[in-house]
């Protein structure tokens, strides 16, 4: 509603019908209240449009004229193709435009505001031609929801305190200057002031991004491709607000007390470097505010600050559309880089995009977080995936201290028709730490699937399951269904690593691409602890499911010592039987399985899994296990151990047993066997075999090579009576062929160290019991018992009745092996 001027009569005393009629002149005192209330109105109607005042600072000073909604802008100094312009109030109102009216050949207008109020823009800035346009001003800049850019230039808006040039001079706001400093030199960079005010950018969080279309919304500041759209001030507010170049570049930069930035010109727009900045102030991200370059090529963004955070489903996302390859999105806090939460609708997670849409040719760009910490949780997501025929860039995490992520997830899925391949995943850190969350790089077309690399200083833990209760929380990486490509590979490098309650390492193929394989080096210890809630168990896997073609990845571990506990694996399998399970190998100092836990290599057909274990300490405990079992008409894998001292109780088995074709080979080289024995099938007991449902025809190699003891050593006399060996050696046996064979090298009947005493009942029980197959035919002859010299024993045979024998051979021979079932097979 207009200001109705019949209103300013009514302040006469008299009235304005009674004050007509008692003169017929107006008095000069009336003219002149009219003129001040007429002057007035004039006032408040303008600064109710625009709030636009010009300074007299310049040479040629900014000339204001308003048309209707338009504020056109005239005037100002130029210096070059430099065009000055100084104003003391400049604030744009809804629905109006300030219009720099600049002439054609203008490069760069450069526009401060000298007096004490922020600029509140809530309109439309527009240039003539390519010109450039920055703004500062030292209070403080908003822009509203209904703020927007009409210029084909970069634009720069900073609460900076002047503006730097090459030649060393200033276009100062707080210190305006005569015409002799203006330059017609470029601009070079932008000088903070000891308390640098906030920039605010509003919105209605209906800008991010939901097509491939190059412009797919109005809203919010959005500059032309190859332009930049800069934001530097203190602390900096996006909230709702939305940031869009169709390819450009996009600068956030909060800048702490007296901070400098400088300003590169580029053929892609102006690019900003922080070498003089050494404090920071916050940015922050909130309501589905959304920062975005993605174009035909995407653009590049840089975000700097202290704190950076994004929450309520706000994202930064930089995706290649077109035939163009994409730029870099760079994330870089001093301290911290959070992400938080979703939209309310849980449409929209908060986090970093970096794509190549569906249909996209061109090359992804790179992803770089750096801070020195990085949190995610509650749903937050970096992707990096390539939907499209490109390669897709790589993602890059580093901190100094420590990676978070709670409830999240971090994924670079290449899906796409054409031979592209996926960008990689790294993470450099101190300490990484994954609760219900995944870090995760699939294939699901045609290329190459990336790698996954994480390298933390310090500790890598990951607990639990994702929030769906079927993933498992850790580092995934995969062949889908319609995965034709290979997968990367899975590097793990630490100190110690923990996977807990159900979280693992998998590698695992669906579709016609092979799986990828697990890399881990640890140099302290791997602990593989527990199941999750709905009983899925913690765990090193590599598997191929039962819907892939592909071939099975390997795992491969080396750490001082390693824990497998409460049902946890160690795993390669392959369930659907084409092509065959990959190999498990570990190196480590120590190692224990306890608790149901195993290292477990299965297959169905093609080739088998293998396990190789190499160790100064196994043990295995409470019905743990490790086997490389066949099933159907799958051979038994091979199983080689080497280690000083194998230990297993509690019903723990070492089996290389198949179905329906023949077992497998177990190889074990120690120096002391202790709890375990062969035996031709599996029992309550402690088990190493390698049997074959088909029969003993059928059976596999287990061979125990016994370390040893050096002969030059000095031994203790064993205190055990030595009975007449010959009347305990069977002098005849059945002679059986084409039998499974049990090996064993060893020490004889001598002590586990010269101080120690060997008993008969755990000699017994390294050896393992054989069921004896009498025949009629075989007799048994006793020999006269004949009186002995006493002598150190180096070998031993077991009598009718269990008992321990020691003998006393020839030093010089070094590994005995004998067909079991022949063994097996003597009449006592």
């Amino acid at each position: 509603m207009g200001f109705e001027l019949h209103k300013l009569f009514d302040f006469h005393p008299l009235g304005f019908s009674k004050a007509m009629k008692q003169s017929t002149s107006i008095p000069l005192c009336f003219l002149a209240s009219l003129c001040w209330w007429v002057s007035e109105y004039s006032s408040i109607n303008y600064f109710a449009q625009a709030q636009i005042l010009p300074d007299a600072s310049l040479p040629q000073n900014s000339v204001v004229t308003i048309n209707a909604n338009i504020i056109n802008i005239t005037g100002g100094t130029r210096a070059g193709n430099n065009l000055f312009h100084s104003f003391l109030d400049f604030s744009v109102a809804t629905a109006n435009t300030a219009f720099f009216n600049n002439a054609i050949d203008i490069q760069n207008i450069l526009t401060r505001v000298t007096g004490s109020s922020s600029s509140q823009i809530n309109g439309i800035l527009k240039t003539n031609g390519l010109a450039n346009l920055y703004l500062i001003n030292p209070n403080g800049i908003v822009f509203g929801a209904d703020a927007r850019l009409d210029i084909r230039g970069s634009f720069v808006a900073s609460t900076a305190n002047s503006i730097n040039f090459a030649d060393g001079s200033q276009f100062s706001a707080v210190n305006p200057q005569a015409s002799a400093l203006l330059t017609i030199s470029a601009p070079l960079g932008l000088q903070m002031g000891s308390n640098p005010q906030p920039i605010s950018v509003l919105g209605n969080g209906g800008g991010i991004r939901t097509t491939s279309n190059l412009i797919d919304t109005s809203l919010g500041l959005r500059v032309d491709s190859s332009q930049t759209l800069a934001l530097v001030g203190g602390d900096i507010a996006i909230a709702g607000g939305t940031l869009k170049t169709a390819g450009g570049n996009i600068e956030l930069g909060s800048l702490g007390s007296f901070g400098q930035v400088q300003l590169n010109s580029t053929n892609q727009g102006l690019k900003l470097s922080y070498g003089a900045a050494t404090i920071f102030q916050d940015i922050r991200l909130s309501g589905k505010a959304s920062v975005d370059a993605s174009g035909l090529g995407s653009g590049n963004i840089q975000v700097r600050g202290k704190n950076i955070s994004l929450i309520g489903g706000s994202q930064i996302q930089s995706s290649t559309i077109g035939n163009q390859n994409g730029g870099t999105l760079l994330v870089k806090a001093s301290d911290k880089v959070e992400l938080t939460g979703t939209s309310p609708d849980l449409r929209f997670a908060s986090g970093l995009v970096s794509e190549i849409r569906p249909n996209a040719t061109g090359n992804g760009g790179n992803m770089i977080v750096e801070a020195a910490k990085f949190f995610m949780k509650d749903g937050a997501v970096i992707s990096t995936n390539n939907l499209g025929n490109g390669i897709g860039g790589d993602l890059s995490i580093k901190t100094s201290e420590n990676v978070e992520a709670i409830n999240s997830f971090i994924t670079a899925t290449l899906r796409g028709s054409a031979n592209g391949k996926g960008g990689n995943l790294i993470v450099e850190t101190a300490k990484l730490s994954l609760q219900r969350s995944q870090i995760s790089a699939d294939v699901q077309g045609k290329g190459i699937g990336g790698s996954i690399t994480i390298k933390a200083s310090e500790s890598i833990e990951a607990i639990g399951a994702v929030p769906n209760g079927r993933d498992p929380s850790g580092f995934v990486i995969s062949v889908g269904r319609s995965g034709e490509g290979k997968a990367g590979d899975i590097f793990i490098n630490t100190s110690k690593l923990s996977l807990q309650d159900g979280a693992g390492i998998s590698s695992s193929t669906f579709g016609k691409g092979d799986a990828g394989s697990i890399w881990v080096t640890a140099l302290d210890s791997v602990e593989i602890i527990g199941r999750s809630i709905n009983d899925r168990p913690s765990s090193l896997a590599a598997r191929v499911e039962d819907t892939a073609q592909g071939n099975g990845g390997n795992i491969t571990v080396i750490s001082d010592r390693l824990v497998v506990d409460r049902g946890a694996i160690i795993s390669v399998s392959d369930i659907a039987g084409v092509k065959g399970a990959g190999n498990i190998q570990i190196s480590a100092n120590f190692m224990r399985l306890d608790r149901s836990s195993g290292v477990d290599a299965s297959t169905r057909a093609g080739v088998e899994g293998n396990i190789f274990l190499n160790t100064s300490n196994l043990q295995l405990f409470n019905n743990s296990r490790i086997q490389a079992n066949a099933f159907g008409l799958a051979t038994g894998g091979n199983i080689k151990i080497v280690t000083d001292t194998l230990v297993a109780f509690e019903n723990s088995d070492i089996t290389a047993n198949a179905q329906q074709a023949s077992g497998g080979r177990i190889t074990i080289s120690a120096a002391g066997i202790f709890g375990t024995a062969f035996r031709r099938g599996l029992t309550p007991k402690n088990d190493i075999t390698a049997s074959s449902d088909l029969g003993a025809d059928f059976n596999g190699v287990v061979q125990l090579n016994i370390f040893e003891a050096d002969p030059s050593r000095s031994l203790s006399r064993v205190p055990i009576k030595i009975d007449d060996s010959s009347r305990l050696i069977v002098q005849r046996c059945q002679a059986d062929v084409n039998q499974s064979k049990f090996t064993i090298a060893g020490k004889g009947g001598l002590p586990s160290s010269p101080n120690e005493v060997i008993t008969d009942s755990l000699t017994h029980d390294i050896l393992g019991e054989s069921e004896p197959v009498i025949s009629s035919s075989q007799s048994f002859n006793p020999q006269p018992e004949a009186k002995l010299e006493i002598v150190e024993a180096n070998n031993w045979v077991i009598a009718t009745d269990g008992g321990i024998a020691l003998i006393a051979n020839k030093p010089n021979t070094m590994l005995r092996s004998t067909n079991i079932n022949s063994l097996t097979s003597c009449r006592h």
